[in-house]
């Protein structure tokens, strides 16, 4: 339980905390992935200017779990609207 504290009294709550990392809905994934895809080019790029092949070999991998996150983000986001559309025509 987490203490929730408002005008100097404590109230316990139910609520859970939640790490700022898992917070999921609609594009969540898509700009995870999008972020990813940065990184990774930031890395290819630093490792090509110190010629750190390590480096840009991470900086590719990168990019590329970035690209397929947000393919999987794209399609988690079709499945949903089509779970919502379907659960609207059967009301």
């Amino acid at each position: 339980m987490l203490e929730k504290v408002k005008d100097n009294t404590t109230e316990i709550t139910g609520e859970v905390a939640q790490p700022m990392n898992t917070y999921t809905g609609k594009g969540v994934t898509t700009m995870s992935g999008k972020i990813d895809e940065v990184k990774g080019r930031l890395k290819e790029a630093a490792g090509a200017l110190t010629g750190n092949n390590k480096l840009r070999e991470e900086g590719k991998t990168d990019q590329a779990a970035g690209k397929v996150k947000q393919v999987i983000g794209k399609v988690k986001d079709a499945a949903e609207k089509a779970v919502d559309k379907a659960k609207e025509a059967t009301k």
